[in-house]
């Protein structure tokens, strides 16, 4: 769903007052957005949680049904490692999902890859499911994980994979 910039700000103004709002239009189609935002409202606040609190008051929320729901929790729970995305770890259709993907395949992690693009319900419902607005999404041992620049960041930092020795997952070390 197409949103105005000047729309994703005031949506943003609402909830945090304080808030500082840069916002990049990053395709031009007014779909794919980048927002950084600072607020005093993030005190004490993980990464994630501040994403979600974004998030949240864009107020881009639907009713997500239970078959999509059961598909998504069949997914997370029987994968060690999911990546919902558009597209297939073998030919991605998306920037973002290629990124991830690459990260994980030079980490040599078995992971599998769900193509969000195949059925519309589940584009839509796996951002209700974690509260998260992007695609792609990370899942490792249940636990989400974060979308393209949270997970760049950890793979960059090595944060990623102290997160996969944690978890017992393999990996190139």
């Amino acid at each position: 769903m197409a949103m105005d910039l000047n729309e994703i700000e005031k949506l943003i103004k609402e909830a945090m007052p304080d808030a500082k709002i840069e916002i990049q239009d990053l395709a031009g189609d007014g779909n794919h957005y980048s927002a950084t935002v600072t607020s005093s409202t993030f005190a004490g606040k993980s990464k994630i949680e501040q994403h979600k609190m974004v998030y949240n008051s864009l107020k881009l929320r639907s009713n997500m049904d239970q078959q999509i729901n059961d598909l998504i929790s069949k997914e997370i729970e029987g994968n060690e490692v999911c990546l919902f995305m558009k597209g297939t770890p073998d030919a991605p259709q998306c920037g973002f999902s290629m990124a991830v993907s690459n990260m994980l395949k030079i980490l040599e992690v078995n992971f599998k890859g769900v193509n969000v693009l195949e059925n519309e319900k589940l584009r839509q419902g796996i951002k209700e499911f974690s509260d998260w607005p992007t695609i792609p999404q990370l899942y490792i041992k249940k636990e989400f994980v974060g979308g393209c620049d949270i997970v760049k960041e950890m793979y960059e930092n090595g944060e990623l994979k102290k997160v996969l020795e944690d978890k017992g997952i393999n990996f190139k070390k």
